[in-house]
Parts: C-alpha cells; structure tokens; sequence
C-alpha cells in the first residue's frame, strides 16, 4: 500500500512539474518609433512534444521558425540556418523571454486585441477616363535613352561614337 501511495504522488508530481504545451500568441515592444507608435514583435508559437515551430512577423518583416523546447528552454533556427540559433528563449510559468542576440532579452507577454495594429485604410485609386490624343507617342520610342544614360558627357566627339546617333551626321 505504501509503494502505491509514493508511486502516485511520484506521478503527480511530474505531472504538476512538467511543462505545459505552448499554443498561443505572444507580443514583445522593442522600442518606439520616431511617430511615437511602438515596434512590436508578434509571435505564435505551436509546441508538439519537444518540437516548436514559430510564425513571427513585425512591420514590414515575417517568418516562419523551428526548433526544440526541453525544460523551459527554447532555441528556435531560421529555415536555411540549422546551425546558428536565430533566438533562444526561457518559459517560466506564464512568461516567455525571449533573446534575439542583440539588444538583450526581451519579456514577451500574452497578445491582447489591443495589441493588433487596425487594417489599413483603402484609399480607391482615382477613375480612369479617355485623354484625348496630342499628337505625341505614349511612350518613348524603342531604344531611346534620356539625358541620364550619357550623364553630362554630351560633347560632340561622345555623340559622333553613339550607336544611338541619327543616320545623318551633322
């Protein structure tokens, strides 16, 4: 009876201890952009076993990550680098921190609704209408270059050796 009785709290306490699976969504703020708006870091994290795979993305940049998680502990690799560690981290019950290799590491808490920047705003491109025509191409002939292809190296012998030069010769 005494055997069982130590084997269940054995069981319990492992149970108790051992790390619970990471399924959700999580934000970081680096640092504040010049309009005052924060630079937030998103992340949501699937844990399968001591698999983690990470979908991360901030203003104008994303990615997908993999890697292991053992006993809090995370280190996470870019697709075509399995070799140096584009982050590690540390869970410690319900907080997750997180190291980029620079700047430090960063506390990542839950995300919040408030946290989701709003859509942006369509703005409707302006109506299309007939221009009537002026006489003039639409678009510059075939093989025409502007002022910028002979920068301001235009004197006469530059011109004389340009395969662009007219058919007849001044």
């Amino acid at each position: 009876m005494r055997s069982v009785t130590i084997a269940i709290l054995l069981c319990f306490s492992l149970i108790t201890h051992a790390q619970a699976p990471l399924f959700s969504k999580w934000v970081a703020v680096f640092k504040k952009f010049d309009n005052g708006e924060d630079n937030k870091l998103f992340l949501e994290l699937h844990q399968h076993g001591t698999t983690l795979k990470c979908h991360f993305h901030t203003l104008g940049y994303g990615g997908d990550l993999s890697g292991t998680i053992e006993k809090g502990h995370f280190v996470l690799f870019a697709p075509l680098d399995k070799i140096k560690p584009f982050c590690t981290g540390k869970v410690s019950g319900g907080d997750l921190s997180i190291d980029l290799g620079w700047g430090g590491p960063f506390m990542v808490r839950p995300e919040t609704p408030a946290d989701v920047p709003a859509p942006p705003v369509y703005l409707a491109p302006p109506a299309l209408h007939k221009v009537g025509s002026n006489g003039l191409a639409k678009t510059p002939p075939m093989g025409w270059n502007n002022w910028n292809s002979s920068a301001a190296a235009s004197t006469m012998p530059w011109c004389l050796r340009s395969p662009m030069r007219s058919s007849r010769t001044a």
